[in-house]
C-alpha cells in the first residue's frame, strides 16, 4: 500500500481509488479496500471520503493490543507512515527499506535476535490482522452509515470502550470486534497423529446490538485452492456460503458465516455450536491450539459447588492413542514466540493428561478482546 517515499502516498492512493475505481493501474487490493466508501454520505467530496477512510485505518492500527499485537502495530505504523518517529528512515524508499531500518533500530527487539524475515513477517501478519478488522468495521458502518461522521472529523478512538469482565450490553461495543459477549465457551480438539483432526465449539453469547444474526468462522487456504477444513452446524445454527476476506502473497483468509435462527435483540442470549473438520490435506502440525478473542470478551471462570465450570473459556484436547506429548501447558495474552516456550516442571502453566491422552484447562480470568488463549505442547 505504501511503497514510495511520499509520506502522503497512502492517502493519495485511497483518494485516487475512490475517484477512479476502474483505473487499471490500481492494485486490486486498493480497489477492494475502498469499496466500503460507497455508503458514505453522498454530499461528501472525494477528499473527505479519502480522509475519513484513512482515519478509520489509523484508528484500527492504533487499536492493536499491546501484547502479541505490538510488533504488528509497529510494522504497520512504519509501513503506512503513521506517526513519524525517530526510528523512521530519514530517506524512505521502498517499504522493505523502512521495515529494515526500523529493525536495525530495535523497534522489533534486539536486531541480533530479530532477522529480516521475522521483521517482514510482522508486517505480513499485521496486514492480515488489519484486513480482517477493516472488513468487519466497514460492514458495521454499512449497516450504520452515520458512524462515518466520527471519521470525517478525525479518529473515532475516543468513543471506543475497552471491555473487561462485564457482560453488560449497555457499554459501547469495541470497534472492529464482533458485537457480542461470550458467557461460556467450550473448545474441544481431537488430534489425528500430530495434527488437529476435528474441533467442536459450543458457545453461550449475549448480543450487544439489535439485529446480530451470525458469527464468523475464519479459515485459511492457499490462493486459488480449496479450504483445508470443513465447517458444519452442530447445534442451533446454519452455516452459510464461504466468502473471501483478504489475500496476501500465497494465502487467503476465508470466512464461513454461521447464522442464528433469527436476528438477536440487544441483550438477548443465544446458545449454538459448530464442528470444524480438518481434512487430510491439512498437514499443519504446529504444536498448539489457540483462540483469538474477536468479540467483546469472554467471562471469567465460575464453577458450581461440585467444581463444574458454568462460565468462562474451557479448552479440551484429546491426543490420539499412542501419540502423547512429552509436556503440555496453557498460555494467555502472551507473545508469538512465548506460546512455544515449555514451562519448567512444577510451573502452574503445566498440564497433565489422563492415561487415555485427555487434558483440559479452564481459564480463570476473563478473556480480553484481540488477545490469544490456548494450549501448547512439546513432543520431546
Amino acid at each position: 500500500m505504501a511503497d514510495q517515499a511520499d509520506r502522503k502516498l497512502p492517502l493519495k492512493q485511497i483518494e485516487h481509488a475512490i475517484e477512479k475505481p476502474d483505473d487499471p493501474r490500481l492494485p486490486a487490493s486498493i480497489k477492494e479496500l475502498v469499496r466500503g466508501t460507497d455508503v458514505m454520505p453522498a454530499d461528501w467530496t472525494q477528499q473527505e471520503r479519502a480522509h475519513a477512510f484513512w482515519n478509520l485505518i489509523v484508528d484500527l492500527v492504533e487499536g492493536f493490543d499491546q501484547g502479541h499485537g505490538s510488533k504488528r502495530q509497529a510494522a504497520l505504523r512504519i509501513a503506512l507512515m503513521i506517526n513519524k518517529t525517530r526510528h523512521d528512515d530519514p530517506e524512505p524508499q521502498l517499504l522493505r527499506r523502512r521495515i529494515e531500518h526500523a529493525r536495525l533500530n530495535g523497534v522489533f527487539g534486539n536486531p541480533r535476535r530479530v532477522g529480516k524475515d521475522q521483521a517482514a513477517q510482522y508486517w505480513t501478519d499485521g496486514v492480515v490482522d488489519l484486513a480482517i478488522r477493516l472488513d468487519r468495521r466497514v460492514g458495521e458502518l454499512g449497516r450504520n452509515p452515520d458512524g462515518w461522521q466520527d471519521y470525517r472529523v478525525g479518529r473515532a478512538g475516543a468513543v471506543r470502550v475497552l471491555q473487561a469482565s462485564t457482560r453488560s450490553p449497555d457499554i459501547t461495543p469495541l470497534v472492529g470486534s464482533a458485537p457480542f459477549y461470550i458467557d461460556r465457551m467450550i473448545n474441544t480438539y481431537t488430534m489425528r497423529g500430530r495434527c488437529v483432526g476435528k474441533r467442536t465449539t459450543e458457545m453461550w453469547i449475549t448480543s450487544w446490538v439489535d439485529g446480530l444474526d451470525h458469527y464468523d468462522v475464519r479459515v485459511w487456504s492457499h490462493v486459488g485452492g480449496e479450504p483445508v477444513v470443513g465447517v458444519r452446524a452442530w447445534l442451533n445454527c446454519r452455516v452459510g456460503s464461504l466468502r473471501s476476506v483478504a489475500s496476501l502473497n500465497r494465502l487467503q483468509i476465508l470466512e464461513y458465516p454461521v447464522f442464528f435462527p433469527e436476528p438477536l435483540r440487544k441483550g438477548q442470549d443465544h446458545h449454538f455450536a459448530i464442528e470444524v473438520e480438518h481434512l487430510i490435506t491439512d498437514d499443519d502440525d504446529t504444536p498448539l491450539v489457540e483462540l483469538e478473542v474477536t468479540c467483546q470478551g469472554i467471562a471469567a471462570l465460575e464453577r458450581t459447588d461440585d467444581g463444574w465450570p458454568t462460565r468462562g473459556l474451557s479448552m479440551r484436547l484429546q491426543f490420539e492413542t499412542g501419540a502423547y506429548p512429552a509436556a503440555a501447558w496453557w498460555f494467555a495474552k502472551t507473545s508469538d514466540f512465548k506460546r512455544f516456550d515449555r514451562p519448567p516442571d512444577g510451573d502452574p502453566h503445566r498440564l497433565t493428561w489422563s492415561p487415555h491422552g485427555y487434558l483440559e484447562h479452564s481459564f480463570t480470568a476473563s478473556c480480553e478482546p484481540n488477545q490469544r488463549y490456548g494450549l501448547g505442547w512439546a513432543w520431546a
